[in-house]
């Protein structure tokens, strides 16, 4: 990706097309970001607060063979795992979709392929706060936690973490992860002018409603 996505979008998208390669590359990327949540989720989980009977048994064990011998993972732990990997993936279809819906009386242009790939590449600034939330929350999170913690992804894929006391660090990590959706949503309606010939004032109406409402927990 060019540096021109950040300083300046509207020459970025207007310079080059992304292709659907590249957004889907960076959408795993997300989603294996993303997986940094499990060890704190782990941890939690195996904590005396939440009874293993009641979480760590309400799916089957997932086993599956190795050179070594079987591997068994509690059936909660892979369906989370899934979970991460895949909303980035879903939020990028979701949004694409709902961006091409919201804007079809106003537009254009009719590129589907072009406006799929265009937002795919509007989520890297959600790579880039899941980075550092995720970071600060592993170097933080406590190998044995007393209280209960907030942990999560929002459908656009911003994870979350919302400690029982919300200290400066942490509002200083949410704020970044809420900066950075943001932003996502800034890049987003420079997507849509250029792959469906909006306006300014077209483009930030289409994404305003669905970014604010999937902003997530503040």
């Amino acid at each position: 990706m060019k540096l021109s996505l950040v300083t300046d979008p509207q020459q970025f998208f207007e310079s080059r097309a992304p292709t659907l390669w590249q957004s889907s590359l960076l959408l795993v990327a997300l989603g294996i970001v993303g997986l940094g949540l499990l060890p704190p989720i782990v941890a939690l989980m195996q904590s005396p607060l939440i009874p293993d009977d009641r979480v760590l048994n309400t799916l089957p064990v997932v086993s599956y063979a190795t050179t070594n011998g079987i591997v068994s993972i509690p059936g909660v732990y892979a369906l989370l795992a899934a979970m991460l990997l895949v909303i980035p993936i879903l939020s990028w279809l979701l949004f694409s979709a709902v961006f091409y819906g919201l804007s079809w009386p106003v537009a254009t242009e009719r590129g589907v392929r072009e406006l799929f790939a265009a937002v795919g590449v509007g989520f890297v600034p959600l790579l880039i706060g899941n980075v550092f939330t995720v970071a600060v929350t592993l170097l933080t999170f406590p190998s044995t936690p007393a209280q209960l913690w907030g942990l999560g992804m929002t459908i656009p894929g911003r994870v979350y973490v919302i400690p029982p006391e919300m200290g400066a660090l942490f509002f200083l990590v949410n704020a970044v992860g809420i900066g950075c959706a943001l932003w996502a949503g800034y890049l987003w309606a420079h997507a849509l002018k250029r792959t469906r010939g909006l306006s300014s004032r077209q483009a930030l109406a289409v994404i305003a409603i669905p970014v604010l409402l999937t902003i997530g927990p503040l």
